[in-house]
């Protein structure tokens, strides 16, 4: 960053700053602050460091701006703005001024677990890896290996035919769920295909890019694990095809930051209920808890809400607060499993032992299936409860 580059950044952020009027409504969304009640841990406190930072009182190596590293970047603080203040772009803008200037943050962990979590989700979204070395993948946490590739084992799609995107854990880990979102939709008579030869979209490394701590004293590997995020980014808009849905929320909403190609898997469900007049139903009464994806929340559209909500014989309970994140926001559960645990465990002491949850994220699911043994929690995504529901006229 040349001396231009970085007065421009000092500029962008003292704009950027400008709108807040610390009124603090941004805090209800805020996971960190939820599951701490630190002021320095939420949106608000964050903003006035930048601030602090921006006019010189506090120093680049200051520990008072590692809470930016634990900010999950979910953006859920946004919609509750009523200036619409841009967080994000906060942040990502006094993480690349910390990158830049010459700091001595302390990193939870070690430059070699950076590097190999960057070499595994290359893997991940590397197309051959997935054909051809995906049996010997494995997600730490999990401790699960991969099954193989979904994509390589389907038949092409034939031309024209509308295609579902599936994430790469899906395509590694969740055979079935990809399986009963193609039955559902083979239901509703609007067969999809698979392509085995998309690419992963790079929503894998969003956490590896714009993380905490990590990608702050490794500035290096940072580079690349941005440089390998914009290629997967550049193959997967490259490959889209008009008529093609996400599965998984996560994927969908980064590639719409990028690009207004897709649509979401269950929006489009939505609307060929509404086509054909359809409702849904469940022949057994059910009581479910929902946790949104926090992007969704952040766009003010939540289809799988919606979906969840026409299901006759389904009671819908509220995961309070809503809006806040689990703690699983784009990996987080990976990379700092202790500090997302902490935020999971507030959401889960608010449901009772037994209860089944509704989670509409890879990210959201792998955190929750960590602990839903030591809460008795069955751990759903949308479609398979939808795959239990009948369907009728209206």
């Amino acid at each position: 960053m040349n001396d231009q580059q970085f007065e421009e950044k000092l500029t962008s952020l003292d704009s950027l700053l400008s709108a807040c009027t610390h009124c603090g409504l941004c805090s209800e969304g805020c996971a960190t602050f939820q599951a701490t009640g630190w002021e320095h841990e939420s949106p608000r406190g964050r903003l006035h460091l930048a601030s602090q930072f921006l006019h010189g009182r506090i120093h680049p190596s200051s520990p008072a701006l590692s809470t930016f590293d634990r900010c999950l970047g979910c953006r859920a603080c946004e919609p509750l703005c009523p200036h619409q203040v841009p967080y994000h772009q906060v942040r990502q803008v006094v993480q690349e001024l910390r990158r830049e200037l010459p700091t001595s943050p302390i990193s939870s962990m070690s430059k070699k677990q950076y590097k190999q979590w960057i070499v595994l989700a290359s893997r991940m979204a590397n197309v051959w890896w997935r054909r051809y070395g995906s049996k010997w993948l494995s997600i730490p946490p999990w401790e699960s290996k991969s099954s193989g590739s979904f994509l390589k084992k389907r038949a092409r799609p034939k031309k024209g035919q509308p295609l579902l995107a599936v994430c790469c854990v899906q395509d590694l880990f969740q055979h079935d769920v990809i399986e009963q979102a193609l039955a559902f939709a083979e239901r509703l008579g609007n067969p999809l295909g698979v392509d085995r030869n998309q690419p992963c979209c790079g929503a894998i490394f969003e956490r590896l890019v714009h993380g905490g701590e990590e990608s702050i004293c490794n500035p290096q590997e940072q580079r690349k694990a941005s440089t390998l995020q914009r290629r997967a980014r550049d193959a997967f808009l490259k490959w889209i095809p008009s008529q093609t849905y996400f599965l998984s929320m996560g994927c969908q909403c980064y590639v719409a930051k990028h690009s207004d190609t897709g649509l979401d898997f269950y929006a489009w469900i939505e609307k060929l209920l509404d086509q054909q007049q359809l409702t849904l139903y469940l022949s057994q009464a059910q009581e479910v808890y929902y946790q949104p994806y926090c992007g969704a929340v952040k766009r003010g559209q939540d289809p799988v809400l919606r979906l969840l909500q026409r299901i006759e014989g389904l009671t819908l309970c509220e995961v309070s607060p809503s809006q806040v994140c689990c703690g699983g926001y784009c990996g987080e559960t990976l990379l700092h499993p202790q500090h997302s645990m902490r935020m999971a465990q507030l959401k889960l002491s608010q449901l009772p032992n037994h209860a089944t949850l509704i989670v509409a994220s890879p990210d959201c699911w792998s955190l929750f299936k960590v602990c839903s043994k030591e809460h008795s929690l069955t751990i759903y995504y949308p479609i398979q409860l939808l795959a239990q529901t009948h369907i009728k006229s209206i």
